[in-house]
């Protein structure tokens, strides 16, 4: 006895059927494309900048935005591109009044922690400074954003938006720009 198929579908509702895969087939690879184009490669200045090696970093007793201060200072030292250098800048900080630029918890705005490092990618600083903060540095079309854990990077002071290249996180090893 001829086996019949579980589900029989007439000629014509197959070949719409098939017409709507292909148009779904295509809509999913230009889709596909449009995500590809909207994360593109950061420009090669960030990505050389982000690979800049610092011969030393000692600082003690020191927040993240006394950090941000010395490291943003060392990258337009060693920026091999000069004369600005990259921006670096914090965005999604307030404090208990609402001012910007400081966490939310005055005791983590207060937060003092030690940092020492020889011959450090700014890379792996960031990394680094992330996991310790509790922070995340986001690598954009108008510098580097630091901002607290899940918070956007824009708007921020310098822009209203703006394309996200990288963002080096707390957990998990990141991959260079």
């Amino acid at each position: 006895m001829p086996s019949q198929p579980l589900l029989w579908v007439s000629s014509n509702v197959r070949q719409k059927m098939k017409l709507l895969l292909s148009i779904i087939c295509a809509l999913s690879a230009l889709l596909g494309h449009a995500a590809d184009a909207a994360v593109e490669k950061p420009p090669e200045f960030i990505r050389e900048i982000v690979a800049i090696k610092i011969p030393k970093i000692e600082a003690k007793d020191t927040t993240i935005h006394e950090l941000i201060g010395f490291i943003a200072s060392r990258i337009r030292e060693l920026d091999p591109h000069k004369p600005g250098g990259i921006s670096i800048l914090t965005s999604g900080f307030q404090n208990a009044n609402g001012i910007n630029n400081r966490p939310a918890d005055v005791k983590d705005a207060e937060k003092k922690l030690d940092y020492i490092a020889k011959d450090i990618r700014v890379d792996k600083v960031f990394t680094d400074l992330a996991r310790l903060f509790q922070v995340e540095f986001h690598v954009t079309s108008v510098g580097i954003v630091v901002t607290p854990i899940g918070a956007k990077p824009f708007p921020n002071a310098k822009a209203v938006t703006g394309d996200i290249y990288h963002t080096y996180k707390s957990k998990g090893e990141q991959a260079a720009p």
